[in-house]
């Protein structure tokens, strides 16, 4: 990852360097994406959910491990809704 920041040619390096320091995991997997899907991030673990709603910090680790990808085209016929306060996430 070093390297590859290191390496970037324009300005994309620092942006993931900072939205990492900052535990922004969705900017960071936008900055990062090399194949472009349409997808969106659901949280499957519900204490996972109530942890990230009432602000408290949690890993990066803990968010891939509890979640899968969804096509944004089938949101609709799901039962999913915006985790409060982090709507680039479902629950």
């Amino acid at each position: 990852m070093c390297r590859e920041v290191r390496e970037d040619p324009d300005t994309r390096g620092a942006g993931i360097i900072t939205a990492e320091r900052r535990f922004y995991y969705p900017e960071v997997s936008r900055l990062v994406r090399v194949i472009d899907s349409d997808t969106i991030t659901a949280v499957i673990d519900e204490e996972l959910v109530r942890r990230i709603e009432s602000g408290e910090k949690v890993s990066w680790r803990d968010v891939q491990e509890a979640s899968v990808q969804i096509w944004r085209n089938k949101l609709m016929s799901l039962p999913v809704r915006p985790v409060r306060g982090r709507d680039e996430l479902m629950a």
